[in-house]
């Protein structure tokens, strides 16, 4: 019995063995056969084409890796398989698929570790570009839905560290610089859909809650009822969505259109044709959505508009800045945004050019305490002013 028991089972391994190669012969021959994709819209990200064959990439085995990230990545039924993989996780109880947490209907990116020895870089280094231009100078560093949403974190998730970081680096800044501390304002709204729930960015109002406690520490106040709230997609899926395969959960994008909302025009990177709007309507048809606010991220953006405002604006930032420029419009002559992961070009002709009376740097707190292109965009300046 014990011997006719291990040959049924010697056999159905060799069923399951001859069932699974045929399966992946038989996807690999599809694989051929089907147009390879460049690029998937539900990772959003390129997708590895069938690779050359060239006497180097034998020698350097970069052609077998490149061939193995082919079929991985162009393997038809792929998209279904990656939905399918999260469900799985998600019905067993798995928390985290690499950096985000799978919440309680919400998908929340894990806050980085403290970088404090850069956060010390950088407060550093603000100080010497006050110090050299005394402008009106702010400072918001925004905190992630990690550690504003922790409500929504899974069960014995790690608890949030970010506002202690941001408290250090504030007490590192001078008195004359404003350091705003949003994190208290957006905790005070925590039952407000204030963070997308499959994108790692702040919504339109947890971007407005920010804005009118910058306004405020300028001077102006504004309330939300001087703003027309306009839904344009109830169908964003955002960038942790395109991480983890997630099924179900979408969200809305909301812009806001001040009831004093004066002309305007904006320029892009020098290019010369301003665009009457800091929307584009187009990237509602893309997967990242969220580009509706100025079309993504350029290295720098001009906006002159047709206030009786005395003061001028530039805003160095990261992303969290494209939803929240929308309630500043009315309040300022010039809106200068430059984003120093892109930017090399003379920082000091800029002030002196677009006339700048006030500096905020806005960024949340995941890019400030890693990217260190502020780093060098501030330097730089520094160096040009003292020549």
């Amino acid at each position: 019995m014990k011997n006719k028991l291990a040959s049924m089972k010697r056999r159905s391994a060799l069923l399951f063995s001859v069932i699974l190669s045929g399966i992946l012969v038989l996807g690999l021959i599809i694989n051929v056969i089907w147009p390879d994709r460049d690029h998937s819209n539900v990772e959003n990200r390129p997708l590895q084409t069938f690779p050359t064959l060239q006497l180097q990439s034998l020698e350097d085995g970069s052609w077998t890796r490149n061939m193995t990230n082919w079929f991985s990545d162009q393997f038809v039924g792929r998209n279904l398989y990656f939905h399918l993989n999260y469900l799985l996780k998600k019905g067993t109880g798995i928390q985290k698929i690499d950096d985000v947490y799978l919440g309680k209907g919400a998908l929340i990116q894990e806050a980085g570790a403290p970088n404090e020895a850069l956060m010390s870089q950088k407060a550093q280094t603000i100080q010497a570009f006050h110090a050299r231009f005394p402008l009106n100078t702010s400072v918001m560093i925004v905190p992630t839905a990690a550690q504003i949403d922790q409500d929504k974190l899974p069960p014995f998730a790690p608890g949030a560290f970010e506002q202690q970081t941001i408290d250090s680096f504030y007490s590192q800044l001078p008195e004359d610089i404003h350091a705003l501390d949003v994190g208290k304002t957006l905790e005070k709204n925590q039952n407000k859909y204030q963070y997308y729930k499959t994108d790692h960015h702040w919504t339109s109002l947890g971007a407005y809650h920010a804005a009118k406690q910058f306004l405020k520490s300028q001077g102006m106040e504004i309330a939300y009822s001087d703003y027309e709230r306009m839904p344009v997609s109830n169908s964003f899926r955002g960038t942790l969505e395109s991480k983890t395969g997630s099924v179900f959960l979408k969200d809305t994008i909301d812009i806001y259109v001040a009831k004093n909302n004066p002309d305007y025009l904006v320029t892009y990177n020098n290019d010369g044709n301003p665009v009457p709007t800091i929307y584009d309507d187009e990237a509602l048809h893309r997967k990242d959505q969220y580009e509706v606010f100025f079309g993504g991220n350029d290295s720098l953006v001009q906006i002159n508009l047709n206030t009786d405002s005395t003061r001028h604006l530039l805003i160095f930032k990261d992303s969290y800045a494209n939803s929240m420029i929308q309630f500043l419009l009315p309040y300022y002559r010039s809106i200068t945004i430059v984003d120093p992961r892109y930017y090399y070009d003379d920082i000091t002709r800029l002030i002196e050019s677009d006339m700048i009376t006030d500096v905020l740097f806005l960024y949340n707190y995941n890019s400030f305490q890693t990217d260190t292109s502020l780093l060098d965009v501030l330097n730089s300046a520094i160096q040009t002013a003292n020549q």
